[in-house]
């Protein structure tokens, strides 16, 4: 931590560095969008007429989350306790909660081609951290994302002091935050059952209809999640390197959750090492969680090493 700029290159818009919202978008949504438009046709591969809709088909969808449970259990703790840290927020639970639904597949091979899990585990992480998010808010008086940064300027205007006292002389307070975001999600659910039915025919638009609206809709996010041009530059550049990655097969998460993770696991890192050098390498916890990397790896390894041999082609 010198404070010096790295890979600036003498671009004050990048001293920030990259924005989250610009990489996210020119990673998945345009390369996406390139891909229809070559492709050509609509986004389903079932003919309009021959998609008959009824909520059977929709509550068999549903029907996949307890099918999945165990996934849906452990993604949840995951955003949970992702929501608790400071600085992360739903971005990095739903893109490591993702990233561990592929690595604990038997056939993740299938994900970015339709897999169920590839949504339950991200959206079951984003609704799982909104309630870890909340316990930093409430009880230490650091917000958990930007969300609850707003709610603890809302505390402080009422005169209202987060911290242990909370639990004692705001209780009632504690508990309705509580039912509101289980009410509020089921409210979400309600609505969503009501309107899918609509928003999914849009599946079945023509891509040269709603490929050009898409792009617009794009670069409007990009530019103003912070409102600099060069935003828009860094989404051209960002999105060829995306559909390089989808042309070349090469998963595109890893990369988001290196922007996401990165600054904070290097400051983390500094951190650790001015209080304790290269001893905090070597302290229980570490050595634990030094394992459980390399056991994670070497599994990762087997299980693809498994699959090539039980399957030539998957191998390459």
């Amino acid at each position: 931590q010198t404070g010096t700029p790295r890979y600036a290159g003498d671009m004050l818009f990048l001293w920030d560095g990259v924005s989250l919202v610009t990489a996210v978008l020119a990673l998945f949504a345009i390369p996406e969008m390139i891909a229809l438009g070559v492709k050509g046709g609509a986004i389903s591969a079932v003919p309009m007429e021959d998609k008959n809709f009824s909520y059977r088909q929709l509550f068999q969808g549903v029907m996949e989350v307890p099918r999945h449970w165990w996934l849906v259990l452990r993604t949840s703790v995951i955003g949970a306790v992702v929501g608790m840290i400071p600085g992360l927020g739903g971005s990095a639970a739903a893109w490591l909660c993702y990233g561990h639904a592929v690595q604990s597949s038997k056939h993740p091979e299938r994900f970015g081609k339709g897999a169920i899990e590839g949504v339950i585990a991200p959206e079951t992480a984003s609704n799982g951290k909104e309630g870890g998010s909340l316990l930093p808010t409430l009880f230490f008086g650091i917000p958990g994302s930007s969300g609850m940064a707003v709610l603890l300027g809302a505390f402080l205007i009422l005169g209202i002091q987060p911290g242990a006292t909370m639990m004692t002389d705001h209780l009632d307070l504690v508990w309705t935050l509580i039912w509101a975001l289980i009410v509020g999600n089921l409210i979400a659910v309600a609505i969503f059952l009501f309107v899918c039915r609509w928003v999914a025919r849009l599946t079945f638009v023509n891509g040269a209809v709603l490929v050009p609206f898409i792009m617009v809709f794009v670069a409007f996010g990009c530019y103003v999640s912070e409102r600099q041009w060069q935003n828009l530059v860094m989404l051209v550049i960002l999105s060829i390197i995306g559909y390089g990655l989808l042309r070349a097969r090469w998963p595109r998460a890893p990369f988001v959750i290196g922007l996401v993770l990165g600054g904070q696991a290097e400051a983390s890192l500094n951190q650790a090492l001015q209080l304790w050098g290269y001893a905090f390498f070597l302290r229980p916890l570490s050595l634990v969680l030094i394992g459980m990397i390399v056991l994670l790896l070497a599994t990762s390894v087997y299980k693809h090493r498994r699959r090539g041999s039980l399957n030539p082609e998957f191998s390459g």
